[in-house]
Parts: structure tokens; C-alpha cells; sequence
């Protein structure tokens, strides 16, 4: 009976560690997410504000200039006329 009892406390010892260090990774799981979406939150951020101050020359740039930026399919496109020559440059591919 002694030696039973020896052994379920060596057993229940052992579950027990096994137990914290499941909750331990747990919580270490529970924080990377936690960093991660708030990663994901800043960099969506960062794109809005990025796409508004790219809107936002794209304006400017449109009133000052021949200059023209056009979306065809999956690129921006920059347009211009000189001298009654079209000029095409892609500089983004969305």
C-alpha cells in the first residue's frame, strides 16, 4: 500500500509539472497572438495613412501638372504629354 502511495505521488507529481509548463506555453501562446495582432493593427494603420498621402499628391500632382497616374489592372501607371508624345511609366504593382 505504501509503495502505491509513493508511486501516485511521484505520478501526480509529475502530471503537476507537466500541467505548468502546458500553462506556461499557454500563456506564452496567449501573448505572441496578443503582439501579433497588434502588429497586424499598426501596419494596417500605417497602409491607410500610407494610401491617404498617396491619394492625397496624386491630387496635388494632378491639379500642377500633365502628369496623370492611372490604374490599369493591378499597377499604377504614370501618364504625362510632351510635346504631343504620350509617355507611360508603371511604378507600382498593386
Amino acid at each position: 500500500m505504501r509503495t502505491e502511495i509513493a508511486h501516485f505521488e511521484k505520478v501526480n507529481s509529475n502530471l503537476n509539472l507537466i500541467v505548468k509548463d502546458l500553462n506556461m506555453k499557454y500563456e506564452g501562446l496567449v501573448n505572441e497572438k496578443t503582439k501579433l495582432q497588434n502588429e497586424i493593427h499598426e501596419m494596417h494603420a500605417f497602409r491607410e495613412r500610407f494610401l491617404d498621402r498617396l491619394n492625397d499628391t496624386y491630387l496635388k500632382v494632378k491639379k500642377s501638372s500633365p502628369v496623370d497616374l492611372v490604374e490599369e489592372g493591378n499597377k499604377i501607371v504614370v501618364t504625362a504629354e510632351f510635346d504631343k508624345k504620350l509617355l507611360k511609366k508603371e511604378i507600382i504593382e498593386l
